[in-house]
């Protein structure tokens, strides 16, 4: 937290337009006894849009074209909430928290019998195939991956036709007929490499393909 303490102790500047496009959070925070209340938005890629726009200024009366104008909506909730006087930050997604803060993805829950039914639920995520797992047999940074990508679920099922096409440009051979394979614990990692596209091609020097260490963005376009 000492991050965003600093900066609601010292908030001085104003977001420009190159900020914008590169913005991770939105932050509101109100002071009450001399402490801090803070309320945290994370901005989805998908969230952030960039274009061309036929726009009205009531000031002038007239309609006008604004070029490369960046929008990004503002939620009518927040992901995450911190109260510096009880010490304690609220959250609904473990996944939220651990991508805004990752050094708290080591306390990420293991996956519960629920989350286990519900990632075996191939009725409900046609795109997941998961036979033969020996889930007594897993260690328990596999049951967190396996929690944190439970989490996730909904949100490739939303965008499947995304995440199938970056799977297949990194990982063609862990799709087939549409469906991601789950059947030993390796499977297990290249699901988690796909929901939360750890892998990237660098751009520049020689040309290679990585696989991230962390989960946390650094910039979206």
């Amino acid at each position: 937290m000492g991050e965003y303490l600093d900066k609601m102790k010292h908030t001085n500047n104003c977001i420009t337009k190159d900020a914008l496009k590169k913005i991770e959070t939105l932050y509101v925070f109100e002071k009450i006894n001399d402490k801090f209340h803070l309320y945290i938005q994370r901005i989805m890629p998908s969230a952030r849009v960039e274009k061309t726009y036929l726009s009205f200024k009531p000031d002038i009366k007239l309609a006008h074209i604004e070029t490369n104008k960046v929008n990004i909506p503002i939620l009518n909730y927040t992901h995450l909430y911190w109260n510096q006087q009880e010490q304690k930050i609220y959250f609904r997604k473990f996944s939220d928290l651990g991508l805004v803060f990752p050094s708290f993805s080591k306390y990420y829950r293991e996956a519960t019998k629920e989350d286990i039914e519900c990632f075996k639920d191939n009725e409900k995520y046609p795109f997941l195939k998961v036979q033969n797992l020996d889930v007594e047999s897993l260690p328990k940074t596999k049951l967190k991956t396996i929690a944190m990508i439970v989490d996730e679920l909904e949100k490739v099922k939303e965008r499947f036709e995304e995440y199938k096409n970056y799977a297949l440009k990194y990982k063609q051979d862990f799709i087939k007929d549409d469906r991601f394979e789950i059947s030993n614990a390796k499977d297990i990692e290249h699901l988690a490499d796909i929901v939360f596209r750890k892998i990237y091609t660098t751009e520049a020097g020689q040309e290679e393909i990585r696989v991230a260490n962390s989960y946390k963005t650094i910039q979206n376009k």
